[in-house]
């Protein structure tokens, strides 16, 4: 499989990942009356900063991931590891989230 398939891949699936959890608790928050249950999440949420911090650390660990590979003499796809399991885990979060509504 080509490298650039699967990078392309990794970092679109940490994108949605994280759009699925802003999009599902925005929604438990403001028809569901759920309480965001994570401090910091919640201080910058009341701080309106939320999304916009969120985008910085997207933006940046793709930046640094794709920085670092470039700089790699080889397709070293150990770099891919932290974006893949942090959109696993913000893909947990959604799905968590999901899982509420019913």
């Amino acid at each position: 499989m080509d490298f650039n398939y699967i990078k392309f891949t990794i970092f679109s699936f940490y994108g949605l990942s994280i759009m699925l959890d802003h999009l599902t608790t925005r929604i438990g928050i403001s028809r569901i009356d759920l309480v965001e249950s994570n401090p910091l999440t919640l201080l910058l949420m009341e701080r309106g900063a939320w999304l916009y911090v969120d985008a910085a650390i997207f933006v940046g660990l793709i930046y640094t991931t794709h920085h670092l590979m470039g700089r790699s003499r080889n397709e070293n796809k150990l770099f891919l590891l932290f974006p893949l399991v942090t959109g696993i885990v913000r893909l947990v979060a959604g799905v968590s989230n999901l899982m509420l509504f019913i």
